[in-house]
């Protein structure tokens, strides 16, 4: 399984090419979202088997410049 960093970084890189103003912020925020944490507990979480699918479909969201809190 891929990392959650790793995750984030690609996620990060995919809204920045989309010219989000905050990617690397807005990528933590989504992945905390999809894992029900705080964005300070990333480094300690293990996302489960759906996180993927559904951290995918928010970033793409994102790209597609849906403000983040929609």
């Amino acid at each position: 399984m891929t990392r959650l960093s790793q995750m984030i970084d690609a996620a990060a890189a995919t809204l920045a090419t989309a010219g989000v103003a905050a990617p690397r912020t807005d990528a933590e925020l989504l992945a905390a979202h999809v894992c029900g944490a705080d964005r300070g507990r990333l480094a300690l979480i293990e996302p489960d088997t759906d996180f993927a699918a559904r951290y995918q479909d928010l970033v793409a969201r994102r790209a597609r410049r849906i403000p983040l809190q929609h």
